[in-house]
């Protein structure tokens, strides 16, 4: 019987603690770019839905579709370090960004989708910084 409970008792205690329970900058990368290619794509399935697409929105339009690509290349070939990933991340805000700006509808679902996209690289770009921290200082 002293066996079962030494045997329990090594068990639990070889659990991870919740305070030992952290997220890895590689896991945050991971979701950031699968959050970024779902709400990318959710622009796509606006614009192509939308009766008042306008020709004058066409650059705003292909800069999404170039984002969507660069996500997608950049989950193919996931970063080495936090730095890759830092770069590539805020190369693929800027050209959001830039759709943003340049996108004439502003009471349009295509423009709030942007903006709340907008939010998802600033929010995200945080969470992977203050991770990376994290793992660098402990």
């Amino acid at each position: 019987m002293a066996s079962s409970k030494s045997t329990h008792a090594s068990s639990v205690s070889s659990r991870p603690r919740p305070s030992d329970a952290r997220i890895l900058p590689q896991q945050l990368i991971t979701f950031a770019l699968n959050k970024a290619e779902h709400e990318l794509i959710k622009l796509t399935v606006i614009r192509r839905d939308d009766e008042d697409w306008s020709d004058d929105d066409v650059d705003p339009g292909n800069a999404v579709d170039v984002a969507l690509h660069r996500v997608r290349q950049v989950m193919q070939e996931p970063p080495l370090n936090h730095d890759d990933f830092a770069n590539a991340w805020y190369e693929i805000a800027s050209i959001v960004n830039l759709a943003g700006r340049a996108f004439s509808r502003r009471d349009s679902d295509y423009f709030r989708a942007l903006e709340v996209l907008r939010v998802v690289f600033d929010v995200y770009a945080e969470l992977v910084d203050e991770a990376e921290q994290e793992v660098q200082h402990g």
